[in-house]
Formats: structure tokens, C-alpha cells, sequence
């Protein structure tokens, strides 16, 4: 079993650190915590930032409307319980 760098982050306390410290360096890259491993995805592209655009586009519509509540962007982080983010 390979031992696991000491530097990368253990928690989601960890991990919102560790994130904010790259931003500064590298803020295209996304990251997400999951099962306990940093994960490293690129931007999105072509076609799908166009359509992610346009449906966010139509439901922040109808949410807002309607008065149901918020909706976020693909960029938003959350903790979730089982330890992701």
C-alpha cells in the first residue's frame, strides 16, 4: 500500500484550505474531495459550458419566478455529510 502525501489534505477543513492556497496559483483547475482523495477535473469546454450556460439560464428563470429558492452555478462547493465536497 502506497503511503499517501502528507501534504494533501485528510477533511474537509483541510481541503477548503489546501484549495484556496492553488487558486492563487491555478485558479482554472477545479478540485473536488471525494472518498478522501483530492480529484483534479479541468474546465469545462466546448459544447458544454454553451449548454450549461443556457439551462442555468432557464431554471434561474423559473426559480426566481416563482420564488423557489436559489440556484447556483456549476463553481459552487458543497460539504456534503458523507465527508465530499
Amino acid at each position: 500500500m502506497a503511503n499517501r502525501d502528507s501534504t494533501l489534505p485528510r477533511t474537509q477543513e483541510e481541503f477548503a484550505v489546501w484549495v484556496d492556497e492553488r487558486q492563487e496559483i491555478d485558479h482554472l483547475t477545479h478540485y473536488e474531495f471525494l472518498n478522501g482523495r483530492v480529484v483534479m477535473n479541468p474546465p469545462a469546454g466546448f459544447p458544454h459550458g454553451s449548454t450549461g450556460s443556457r439551462l442555468q439560464h432557464l431554471l434561474t428563470n423559473q426559480v426566481f419566478a416563482n420564488h423557489l429558492g436559489e440556484v447556483f452555478d456549476a463553481s459552487q462547493g458543497f460539504e456534503l455529510p458523507s465527508g465530499d465536497t
